[in-house]
């Protein structure tokens, strides 16, 4: 969005709130920087998933496994991003035909980037 652009919107906004136009002659503002273009970025993402399950009259399990990983928006994947491995284990036992035993684990480990830069670039672009 360049600087015409964002002009027209406020201009719009304020005349549907009763106000007045504020920015009378958009032409006068020209292109300006697509501040949205320098600062937003595509962000990659994969995603990869396994499970097993299996067991015996006596003994059944699930097993599963995933990885995420996300590029950030804001300024690239140099800048900003977010992964995450999680893995999950169920198992359980019959010791007796009244008393099962039931063992269920979970990991999860989380990682991001922000740059501080980043965050004050995107709060005062926004205010």
């Amino acid at each position: 969005m360049n600087a015409s652009e964002y002009a027209a919107i406020i201009n719009e906004g304020s005349t549907l709130s009763g106000g007045n136009i504020i920015f009378p002659d958009l032409s006068i503002l020209g292109k300006g920087t697509d501040w949205q273009k320098e600062i937003f970025k595509q962000a990659p993402m994969q995603s990869h998933s396994i499970a097993a399950r299996g067991g015996s009259e006596k003994v059944t399990y699930f097993l599963s496994g995933a990885y995420l990983s996300q590029g950030g928006v804001v300024g690239g994947i140099d800048k900003s991003k977010f992964n995450r491995i999680n893995f999950s284990s169920n198992v359980a036992f019959d010791l007796t035909s009244k008393l099962k035993f039931i063992l269920n684990a979970n990991y999860v480990n989380l990682s991001s980037k922000v740059s501080r830069k980043i965050l004050l670039t995107v709060s005062s672009a926004v205010h």
